[in-house]
């Protein structure tokens, strides 16, 4: 895989903020020159606003109260969580994002 590439896959991850050091630095000057990698940077940050917008952030007084019960107990009571339900296999995951397919 070419340089050039490789840059081009890392226009997400540097979108949502997911490159550091070095790989963070090389993509910063590979954008310089390239527009295309420019053009999905800001589809991507625009994706994401749109999809954070209208998340509510403040919590129910419920789950308030229920947070400070848990977190005043000595450890010991806390209850153990429930196990959460399988994601999606990873197969399928991928069919979802990978266009035509």
């Amino acid at each position: 895989m070419t340089q050039v590439n490789q840059a081009h896959e890392r226009s997400v991850a540097y979108a949502l903020n997911g490159l550091e050091g070095i790989d963070l630095l090389r993509f910063e000057g590979h954008l310089i020159e390239c527009t295309d990698c420019r053009e999905d940077v800001e589809d991507v940050r625009d994706a994401a606003e749109l999809l954070s917008a209208g998340i509510e952030l403040t919590p129910t007084s419920s789950l308030r109260t229920r947070v400070q019960e848990l977190t005043s107990r000595p450890v010991e009571t806390v209850p153990e969580p429930a196990l959460a339900q399988p994601a999606a296999p990873l197969a399928r995951r991928r069919r979802w994002l990978s266009p035509g397919v």
